[in-house]
């Protein structure tokens, strides 16, 4: 879910055949388009959209499961459904599986990474990552901004990917040469340079759905012992951050950011005890094989059910 029309029709379905049925929740629908629409609009959002509200509270009502990468999502599920908290309501982030490389994708990926102007074997430069869309759900702003007061710093500020920001994004890279846009990137070529980063960037949009989003790009940058920088300041991924000292909350200020930055890149101690951290946590909650055997072990625990026909 979304979409709520077939998480609907799913769960009355395999409660009509006597199967049991989970819902992942991947965004909150319908709250996250009513609070897109103008505030003096919102109410007629609201009243548009309750018969898909009306749908989802019977689909989360009926199924034996609500999952998501989030625990406030599942917490919000439940909420609507007006049930209570059950055991195989479960937080179960999207996992992510970290594979070797060969000596040969390694050389090509220096060789790519050169063509773009930058040297990852440069020990002295520090490098701020972003992997990812570019899309409009990102705030690139403070992070150019940041850039900007950075370029007197030896760092480097390198955004992968392609999207609808992509144009804008190159307009700005002219005019700071700190600013690297490599377009796609293989996993080979994002694997060697975050092995050569100083933190992972994520500069999501204020919005509810990220405010308390665990987004697939942190267990990509931990798999690879980045600390992070989160935009947003409250949710899970922040309780994360903080509890373990995992990185930055920076609240879309570019000068928290720009001096957090400088602060890291001269504590190698520090720097040091993060990056183990950070493998330490990656293992731990979002590696693949973690993430599966929890997800393999729920979908026993309902198969298994004894209303459930052989």
């Amino acid at each position: 879910m979304p979409t709520i029309e077939l998480a609907y029709e799913a769960a009355l379905w395999a409660k009509s055949t006597g199967a049991a049925s989970i819902i992942d929740i991947r965004d909150l629908w319908p709250d996250v388009l009513i609070e897109r629409a103008p505030a003096p609009m919102r109410w007629a959002v609201r009243l548009a959209l309750s018969g898909l509200t009306r749908k989802l509270r019977t689909a989360l009502q009926t199924t034996d499961a609500i999952v998501s990468p989030n625990r406030e999502f599942v917490e919000w599920g439940c909420h609507l459904a007006s049930r209570d908290l059950r055991e195989t309501d479960l937080a179960l982030p999207l996992g992510y599986e970290r594979r070797e490389i060969s000596p040969s994708e390694r050389t090509d990926a220096h060789v790519f990474w050169r063509s773009q102007g930058l040297d990852l074997s440069k020990s002295s430069s520090a490098r701020l990552v972003f992997a990812g869309s570019l899309s409009s759900q990102f705030n690139f702003q403070p992070v150019l901004e940041a850039a900007e007061k950075l370029a007197d710093d030896d760092v480097q500020v390198v955004l992968c990917g392609t999207g609808e920001q992509s144009a804008a994004l190159r307009h700005a890279a002219s005019a700071r040469p700190n600013l690297f846009l490599p377009g796609w990137c293989s996993y080979s070529q994002l694997r060697v340079l975050l092995e050569h980063a100083l933190l992972g960037l994520m500069p999501y949009r204020e919005s509810t759905n990220f405010h308390f989003a665990m987004p697939n790009k942190a267990a990509e940058y931990l798999a690879h012992g980045l600390p992070l920088a989160w935009s947003l300041g409250t949710g899970s991924l922040a309780e994360l951050i903080d509890k373990h000292d995992l990185g930055i909350s920076y609240g879309d200020r570019a000068q928290v950011l720009a001096d957090y930055v400088r602060g890291l890149r001269s504590d190698v101690g520090r720097r040091a005890a993060m990056h183990a951290t950070a493998l330490d946590i990656f293992r731990e909650r979002f590696e693949a094989a973690t993430v599966h055997a929890r997800t393999e072990a729920l979908l026993l625990q309902l198969a298994h059910r004894s209303d459930v026909p052989a």
